[in-house]
Formats: C-alpha cells, structure tokens, sequence
C-alpha cells in the first residue's frame, strides 16, 4: 500500500520511517493515524488536507497554539463572568441596606411633639383639698401636692394657683355682671377672648364652659351666674396639650367641685364686721369726712391681722371709709375694704397686706415684683417716687392697667413690710384718691 509524506506529498515505501525528499518522521504518524483514526480518509484526501495545513501555518504548532489561545479565552471570559455576577451581587446587597435600616431609625426618632423627657418626674395628685372664697363663697377641690396657693389680689376677689413642675395653673375670680349679660353673650365673649374656633362649648341655664386650644396649652373654662345672674364665677384651668392624658381625670375632678356656697353672700363680710358701740354717757361723735365720704378709726390687730411664724408686733391703726365692707384674707395677713359707686356695678377697694421680710429683699425688689405683672407697654407708664410715711421708708407707685388703676405704697419697717393699696376704675379714680392719701397719712404701726 502506498505511503505519502504528510509534510511534502512525496511517495515513500511502505515501510519508510522518514521522508526522503523532507526528512520528516512518517511512520510514527502514521501509526498514530492508524491507532487513532481508523476510519481515515483516502490517502489523496489527507495529502491534500496536509499540503493546505503546511501553506497556512508551521507545520505541527500553529494548531496546537490556536487551542491554547482559545482555552485562555474561555478561562478568560468564565472568570469576567464570575466577577460580573459577584459584582452584581454585592450592588443588589448594598442597595438593599438603606431600605431596612430607614424604618429602624425613623421608629427611634421621638416625634416632636412628644414632650415628656425619660427624667420627667410623675404628675401626683393625691392630696386633694378644698378652697374656698371667703368674700364670694366660691369653693372648689384643688391637688395640694401638685398647685401652690398664690397671694390674694387686692379686692380678694380670687386666687391663682400654679404647679411649676407640670406647667399648669388654674383660677378662681368672681365678679359682678355689670352688663347684664346673658349666658349665651358671656360665653361668645369668652370665646373670642381665648381665639379658638374649634371651641368646644356647653352651656346650661346658669352656667357655661368652654374647651379649647392656644398654641402647646389646652384651656378648660367653667363659668357659673348666681344671685340672678348678677354675680359671675370664673374657674379657668391651663395645661400642657402633651399631659392630657394625666391631667384630664384631675381637670374633671375640678370641675365637678367648683361650686358657691350660698351660705356666704356678698354682704356677709359687711354684716359680721366688729363694731364699737358708742359710751352710754355721751353721744357717739359724728365720723371724720374728707372728700365726701365717711371715716372711722379701725385697729387691724383687733380686726384679726395676723402673720403666722413672727414674733414681732404687727400691725396698725388707719382710717377707712365708714360704710366700706371688710373680709379678711385667707392667710390671715390682710385686710380688704371695698366701696360701691352709684351706676358702677364693680367695687372700689383699699388693701392693707403685712409680708415678712426676706433674705435680699428690699423696697426697690418688692417694687419690681409688682411692675412684672404687667405687659411690657403698661411698664412704661408706671411712675413711682421714694417717700416717707411716718418715720418709715417707702415707695409710692402708680400703675395704669387698662381701664383700671392701682396706686399703692410699699413701707419699709423692722423685719416686715406693709403694701397699701387703693385699685379703682381710671374713669373714677380721682373721686378716690383721698381714700389712700387719708390712709397713708393716719396709718401708725404697733410698736
């Protein structure tokens, strides 16, 4: 059987090992064909496809180079792949982080509106007592652990009670109604004056309140008319909107209780004041006038002006209009005088209060103290002097507020001091005047 060189084509013998016209080994290769291909195409066939494959390329390496390169592809495009694929996994994965983490933060963020701090201490109200007006005989029950009582105002008309700890207050104040105004008039008026038209109101036949808003503060205000409707009472409760929930079964406690005593009328302060009766042997003189009006010559000590916790002599000896009722502070320590005016449906009245000194405090601190319940525009028209009255150091003060006008003197003697005041409308005032000057220029204080 012929035998053909791979490489050149030259005919060898069939036993030729190496090609005599190339030199190239034949019969390794054609045994190898032979193990390896046995089917095998026809010698020309092969020789044709050799003699193409020596043209194009080396003979033998080219081949065999071409594999590896294309192996290196594949490797090379299999490790891009994988590297896509990881990189794509770790972008989804980051990309997911933000949208479990947001909910979690947002839930630990405390709304604005939240106040209660973590060291916000309790809102107690266990010791629970009652309050009542001696002058207007309105009574309510009040948390003593939670409000302080606060000074009483000149015409003892009311009272202010505050907790500091919880930014709450509440007040009581009666007064007449000197417009004869309905119920239906009182509550709108009160509505426009708290500014809130989400109010919610309630009314009765003699009485009305009102729930509202004003800015962080939720407002309770329960009015009661008595007497036929000539006397209102006011009981007005702030606290914080955040504190409802502890504050609205005390509010509804309050407001279950504010209520009058009939037992004590208006008049009743007038009807129990000591009188001094007239000697059997000689006709009661006739009492001092000035400016028109009636005097008499009281003695607060004997009138029942005490300060609790001193024990220094108080107290003084004054002139006061005749016919002008007195009530007696709660605390024991002042002493109110209150006129009427024909046509005027509130009252004119003269406060004498004794207040222990202490420690920092001076006229001019006492004087401040005063000052700071006004607004900032009626602190500009407060004109106030140094004097004496007697041989004792003071300050005369004179405060416009709106419609009406307080002046009052301030005195200055051992440990305590002693506030003067005549409150009055500004229309009526200069009727008035005398009542504090005759007052400042009688007084003469227990030595």
């Amino acid at each position: 059987m012929a035998n053909f060189c791979r490489s050149c084509g030259t005919a060898l013998k069939p036993d030729a090992k190496f090609c005599t016209k190339c030199g190239s080994a034949v019969a390794i290769a054609s045994v190898a064909r032979t193990a390896i291909e046995p089917d095998a195409p026809a010698p020309g066939a092969s020789v044709a496809a050799s003699a193409a494959a020596s043209k194009a390329s080396a003979p033998g390496s080219q081949g065999e180079s071409f594999d590896r390169r294309r192996k290196s592809a594949v490797i090379a495009l299999v490790i891009a792949g994988v590297a896509v694929l990881f990189g794509t996994l770790l972008l989804m994965r980051s990309g997911e982080t933000p949208t479990v983490t947001k909910p979690v933060t947002a839930e630990k963020t405390p709304p604005a509106a939240t106040p209660p701090p973590r060291d916000a201490k309790p809102i107690v109200a266990s010791r629970w007592e009652s309050y009542t007006n001696i002058r207007y005989g309105v009574m309510i029950d009040y948390p003593a652990d939670l409000f302080a009582i606060q000074p009483p105002p000149p015409d003892n008309a009311g009272r202010e009670f505050t907790a500091a700890q919880a930014g709450a207050r509440f007040f009581i104040y009666s007064h007449a109604n000197a417009l004869n105004f309905s119920v239906a008039e009182l509550q709108a008026e009160d509505v426009l004056d708290i500014g809130d038209a989400a109010a919610v109101k309630q009314s009765g036949r003699d009485w009305y309140e009102i729930v509202a808003a004003k800015g962080a503060e939720s407002i309770l205000r329960r009015v009661l008319l008595n007497e036929g409707g000539t006397m209102v009472h006011r009981l007005e409760i702030t606290y914080p909107k955040a504190a409802a929930a502890a504050f609205e079964p005390i509010v509804a406690r309050m407001v279950k209780s504010f209520r009058v005593d009939p037992a004590i009328p208006e008049k009743a302060a007038r009807d129990a004041e000591p009188r001094v009766p007239a000697s059997p042997t000689q006709p009661a003189s006739p009492p001092a006038q000035t400016g028109g009006l009636s005097y008499r010559h009281i003695d607060s000590i004997g009138l029942g002006l005490r300060l609790a916790g001193t024990k220094s002599k108080v107290g003084f000896a004054v002139d006061v209009p005749a016919d002008w009722s007195m009530t007696q502070g709660a605390d024991g320590d002042s002493l109110f005088f209150a006129g009427r005016h024909p046509g005027y449906g509130g009252e004119i009245v003269l406060a004498f209060i004794v207040e222990p000194r202490r420690a920092g405090d001076t006229l001019e601190r006492k004087v401040e103290e005063q000052r700071a319940q006004l607004d900032a525009p009626s602190r500009k028209n407060v004109s106030q002097g140094a004097a004496r009255i007697g041989l004792h150091p003071a300050i005369l003060v004179a405060m416009p507020m709106g419609e009406f006008r307080k002046t009052f003197a301030y005195i200055e003697k051992d440990d305590h001091f002693y506030f003067v005041q005549l409150h009055a409308p500004t229309a009526l005032y200069p009727k008035y005047a005398a009542v504090l000057e005759r007052a400042l220029s009688s007084i003469a204080f227990a030595e």
